[in-house]
């Protein structure tokens, strides 16, 4: 569960809460969060897991491990975002941001078919 932990504290972080108030929205103390960030908890329940990742806007896959990309939705980025992420001030059109777009679908293939 150590996985989680990190995970869990990364995702609280991301999401601007305290301990504490992840225990409240959940319904544990704050020195349970804090165990489960710090791995000394272990035997959570699915549905407290699954709390957990709906609070934190991710999956319980990513939260235990078994998926490495955090976001419940892969379009959370606008086409916009995407492009000034990529290319800055640069101005490209939408027939190079469809290859990016195919090139990371294919990698995001390749990478799951690694793990089989």
């Amino acid at each position: 569960m150590k996985n989680f932990g990190s995970r869990l504290r990364a995702c609280r972080k991301a999401k601007g809460f305290t301990q504490e108030e992840l225990g409240k929205m959940v319904g544990m103390s704050s020195q349970k969060i804090s165990n489960l960030e710090r791995g000394y908890t272990t035997g959570l329940g699915a549905d407290d897991i699954s709390h957990l990742a709906a609070l934190l806007q991710t999956t319980a896959d990513y939260l235990l491990g078994r998926a490495n990309t955090p976001s419940l939705n892969a379009d959370i980025y606008s086409d916009a975002d995407i492009k000034f992420a990529l290319f800055g001030d640069i101005d490209i059109d939408d027939d190079i941001m469809a290859e990016v777009k195919a090139y990371a679908e294919f990698v995001a293939d390749r990478k799951k078919r690694e793990k089989k």
